[in-house]
């Protein structure tokens, strides 16, 4: 067996056992449907809305809305300054 097939074999193996995790580790967020659900429903406050309450401290590139401690929150990434962050914001209330 060569080294190529080896390592394919041994990467095929490790994605079958080690299944690939949510990029946010402390819970899934919402697919685009489930955010328009969330909001149809009352459990959220649309993005315009979010927007307005929360003051970021810049401009908003983009949002997910994910589960943080039984919680929803707006994942907003913020670009301060040609620096990108991720601000959480509340999703029922815009605060921090």
């Amino acid at each position: 067996m060569t080294r190529k097939t080896f390592l394919s074999l041994l990467l095929a193996t490790t994605c079958l056992v080690f299944p690939v995790l949510p990029a946010n580790a402390q819970g899934a967020c919402l697919s685009p449907q489930q955010i328009q659900n969330a909001k149809d429903t009352g459990q959220i406050l649309p993005f315009p809305e979010i927007l307005q309450r929360a003051q970021l401290p810049g401009k908003a590139l983009s949002f997910d809305v994910c589960d943080e401690g039984g919680r929803l929150v707006y994942r907003i990434k913020v670009d301060e300054g040609g620096q990108a962050r991720i601000v959480s914001v509340n999703a029922q209330t815009g605060r921090p």
